[in-house]
C-alpha cells in the first residue's frame, strides 16, 4: 500500500501515475471518502470518550439532590450509546470500501521509467551475458521435476 500522508499532501503525483499507468482510478473521490471516514472516526472517539468519562462520574453521584443529575446523564448516555453504535456501524462501513480501494491505489512510478501504452513500447537498457542458443527444446521446471521424481503434481492436488 502507499503512504496515505503522502497521497494527502500530493495528490497530483497520484493523479499522473493513473494517467501514466492507464489506471481508471479517482484520487479525488478516494480523498472525499478518507475525509469522510477520518471524521467519522473522531467523532465516534469523541462519543466512547464522553461515555467513558460518564460511566466514571455516574457512581460518585449519591443523594437525593444528585439522584435527578444521575437520572438525567443515564438518560444522556443512553443517547449517546445508541449514536456510538449508529456511527460504528457507519464506520464498518466505510472501513471495507476505504480499505478496499487502498489497494487499487497505483505507487509513483521513477522519473526514469519512459512511459508507453503497452510493453511493445518497452525500451531494453541493457542485457547481461549472451543468451544460451540450445541444439535441443530445453524442457519447462515441470517436466525436469518429474522426470527426476523430485515433484509429484498429482499426489500434491489430492
Amino acid at each position: 500500500m502507499i503512504n496515505l500522508h503522502d497521497l494527502r499532501e500530493h495528490p497530483d503525483k497520484y493523479r499522473d501515475a493513473c494517467r501514466k499507468k492507464r489506471i481508471s482510478f479517482d484520487v479525488d473521490a478516494f480523498l472525499k471518502l478518507d475525509s469522510t471516514y477520518r471524521e467519522l472516526k473522531q467523532e465516534v472517539e469523541a462519543l466512547r470518550a464522553q461515555q467513558n468519562k460518564a460511566s466514571k462520574e455516574i457512581p460518585s453521584l449519591k443523594g437525593a439532590l444528585k439522584s435527578a443529575e444521575k437520572e438525567q446523564m443515564l438518560k444522556e448516555m443512553k443517547d449517546v450509546s445508541t449514536k456510538l453504535k449508529n456511527g460504528a456501524d457507519e464506520i464498518t462501513a466505510l472501513e471495507v470500501e476505504w480499505k478496499k480501494l487502498q489497494l487499487l491505489i497505483p505507487s509513483i512510478p521513477s522519473p526514469k521509467v519512459p512511459e508507453g501504452k503497452d510493453d511493445t513500447e518497452n525500451v531494453e537498457i541493457r542485457t547481461w551475458g549472451k543468451i544460451k542458443e540450445f541444439s535441443f527444446t530445453p524442457k519447462s521446471h515441470i517436466e525436469l521435476g518429474k522426470a527426476l521424481d523430485i515433484i509429484d503434481i498429482e499426489r500434491g492436488v489430492n
